[in-house]
């Protein structure tokens, strides 16, 4: 017998029943930064123009919401709308989230901007400091040629990067002055 159960007996007969005897396995709550929960929110926000729903989707996904998912809302809170500006300054026809699949092969295009010629821009969304890996990486020129073979014509392709913001609160600092820093943080 593993030390583990022995500690799960210990602890709590109700967990080693569950986990040793009934083989359940504990499902764990993702981290308040997770990428996909934090993506599909900015995702949700851009395509709807609506905070509170993208929030909302965010929040959704958390059995416990702790000081650092505030803070992670905090920015969802400050990029989103800016987002929202970014892509209605882009021009008039926009289509959000573009399925494409060729034999084994899916994907899907954040947004597509229409040209005055009849071409399109492909836009991504990236919620990453990683600039520099993605501007070597072959995605768009993948997308394109897919969405090529749909029949839109791809004049320009961006990625638009959502900078992950890594500040913490201070051991000094309360939640309130800390939250103050962070919204002055995400302002540079």
């Amino acid at each position: 017998m593993r030390n583990s159960y022995i500690e799960y007996f210990v602890k709590c007969p109700k967990k080693y029943d569950l986990s040793v005897n009934k083989k359940l396995q504990t499902i764990k709550d993702p981290a308040f930064d997770n990428a996909l929960i934090c993506g599909s929110a900015i995702h949700l926000g851009a395509e709807t123009g609506n905070v509170n729903q993208a929030i909302n989707f965010y929040y959704s996904n958390y059995a416990i919401i702790t000081d650092r998912h505030e803070n992670e809302v905090i920015k969802l809170e400050y990029f989103i709308p800016k987002l929202v500006d970014l892509i209605i300054s882009l021009g008039d026809e926009v289509i959000h989230e573009i399925p494409f699949q060729f034999g084994s092969f899916h994907g899907t295009a954040d947004l597509l901007v229409k040209n005055d010629d009849g071409s399109w821009d492909l836009y991504d969304y990236k919620y990453s400091n990683n600039v520099d890996i993605y501007c070597k990486s072959r995605q768009l020129h993948i997308y394109k040629y897919f969405l090529e073979k749909m029949g839109y014509k791809i004049r320009n392709m961006a990625f638009i990067f959502i900078p992950k913001t890594r500040i913490y609160q201070k051991k000094t600092e309360t939640v309130e002055k800390f939250r103050n820093r962070l919204r002055d943080t995400l302002e540079t």
